[in-house]
């Protein structure tokens, strides 16, 4: 009996059961401090499709946003529940209007009809009134009080837009670089390097071609003895970059690359006939950078290469060995870079 008031008794002062929160699609939202939270972008997306973020809680949606020139830029990943997955990159003046956008985007491909169903509603005209009949002027102690106008709903555009072809190129951008520097190499002397270069930009890859020149130094090795020398090639290369830092802006390419030039000598005008010489500069380099790119169609930073020639030689005056192909060549560039578009 004493067990049966007991159980009873417990079972009259349990604790209710507390329901978790009903789980919802996955965000990860990366946006300056003034701009919507991910919080508020899951209510602004239900709101267009009432409880689809709790329907599709298989999806998940990454948002990146960067403030730019003349605003702020969204680029938007979204993973359905099937798999597929729908990229987006849009641009506004400010970050409410691109939060609206990206929250309308992302309920319109999640479920269509519901948001359709929000968007109609919202912008339905209202009904005419009926004209009502006219009444004589009231007296002024019967005059009614004013009524507050109502204001006319938001207006709302629906982007159409169709999910990304799997084959269609990713965002490409161009750069346009300069550098300077200098180093050990190609002949057995330090010497200095002016270049620049032209590349394909990817979201993790890069290819170039550039040229550079390694400006003319007189060399002496013995007393009336000496040359004038000086380089050029061109390099064609490909690097993988790798990005790290808030907001990714910091690169680290890690690249190969082909040079083919010459390497020019003329003896020095104290030898009694003086001639011209050139050696052909075949090399293979690896170089590794570092870069900053504090705007967005702006970066600078350094790149430490070693170039191994693949043929050798030297330059001789009367005998006498002046200079020769150093085995590698060694160079320290400092550049800036200029991305002119993307598409």
């Amino acid at each position: 009996m004493l067990l049966s008031v007991s159980l009873a008794t417990s079972l009259l002062i349990a604790p209710p059961a507390v329901q978790r929160p009903a789980e919802r699609i996955a965000l990860s939202w990366d946006a300056p401090a003034v701009c919507p939270d991910g919080r508020a972008l899951l209510e602004r997306i239900d709101g267009f499709a009432p409880g689809v973020t709790t329907r599709a809680r298989e999806a998940s949606l990454r948002g990146r946003v960067d403030q730019t020139d003349t605003g702020y830029a969204l680029a938007l990943t979204l993973v359905e529940p099937g798999g597929q997955t729908i990229e987006r990159s849009f641009e506004a003046g400010g970050c409410e209007e691109l939060a609206n956008a990206a929250a309308l985007l992302v309920a319109v491909l999640l479920d269509p009809v519901a948001s359709a169903k929000t968007v109609a509603a919202s912008s339905k005209p209202e009904p005419e009134p009926k004209p009502e009949p006219e009444l004589p002027p009231p007296t002024p102690e019967e005059a009614p009080a004013d009524r507050e106008e109502q204001a006319p709903p938001p207006s709302i555009v629906v982007v159409d837009e169709a999910p990304r072809d799997p084959s269609a190129p990713l965002d490409l951008e161009l750069g346009l670089r300069i550098f300077t520097g200098g180093g050990y190499g190609p002949t057995t002397t330090g010497t200095a390097a002016l270049g620049g270069a032209l590349a394909l930009l990817g979201e993790r890859w890069r290819v170039e071609l550039g040229a550079a020149w390694i400006p003319p130094r007189t060399v002496r090795p013995e007393l009336g003895v000496g040359g004038v020398f000086d380089a050029w090639f061109v390099r064609a290369g490909g690097c993988f970059v790798p990005r790290v830092g808030a907001r990714e802006r910091i690169e680290l390419p890690l690249c190969g690359a082909v040079e083919l030039g010459q390497v020019r000598g003329r003896g020095v005008d104290e030898l009694p006939v003086v001639l011209d010489a050139g050696l052909p500069w075949i090399a293979l380099g690896l170089g590794q950078g570092l870069w900053f790119r504090p705007l967005r169609r702006l970066a600078f930073g350094l790149d430490v290469e070693a170039a191994v020639p693949l043929r050798r030689g030297s330059f001789v005056v009367e005998s006498v060995e002046v200079q020769n192909l150093a085995p590698v060549s060694v160079r320290a560039l400092a550049g800036v870079e200029l991305r002119l578009f993307r598409r």
